[in-house]
């Protein structure tokens, strides 16, 4: 007869398994190596390097395996990876609308439709349409701005610091993706 505790490993008082599927442990577990995946791919592998520095070697031997054989450890790097990608793409066609609109020339009717645009990215790349958040009507841009030519300007910018920030997060988790070591995982 099978062990009606197997499901929260034979400890029922200190786990739950309301599905049958896992304890509480393995979604912190998970947490955790998502969480290291990400930091590990930020810091362009040095988070590992360091804690290996401080570790028993029983302990970088655990840490060594999780990096290359946990998922949520390099849904972690990839998530690094899709995020400072996101960025930039976001800035990049914020830059690109900007001077097509410009190319397109000063009229108010121009810079209303670069104005839609980049609003229009703003809600695409928060993945919610119905965000108003920073997100301000044409009238407010006259007002801010009162010329064609700076609205569309002003359609073109984006935050520097938040792009290169784009910039670190990709490169850091395509570099930690490209050197991961697949090998021996079971």
């Amino acid at each position: 007869m099978p062990d009606p505790f197997f499901h929260v490993r034979n400890d029922p008082l200190n786990r739950i398994d309301p599905l049958g599927l896992y304890d509480l442990a393995d979604f912190g577990g998970d947490t955790l190596s998502f969480a290291a995946g990400l930091g590990n791919a930020v810091t362009f592998g040095g988070s590992t390097l360091i804690a290996k520095q401080f570790l028993s070697s029983g302990d970088a031997a655990i840490l060594g395996r999780t990096k290359r054989c946990s998922g949520a450890f390099k849904a972690g790097e990839w998530a690094s990876l899709g995020l400072g990608a996101g960025r930039l793409a976001y800035a990049g066609l914020a830059k690109a609308g900007s001077l097509g609109y410009a190319a397109l020339g000063g009229t108010m009717e121009n810079a209303a439709a670069a104005s839609a645009f980049r609003n229009g990215l703003k809600q695409a790349f928060r993945l919610n349409p119905w965000s108003s958040f920073r997100v301000y009507p044409f009238e407010r841009m006259v007002e801010k701005y009162g010329t064609a030519e700076a609205i569309i300007e002003a359609a073109g910018r984006t935050d520097t610091g938040l792009n290169m920030v784009g910039a670190a997060a990709a490169s850091g988790g395509a570099a930690t993706l490209a050197t991961t070591d697949d090998c021996g995982c079971n």
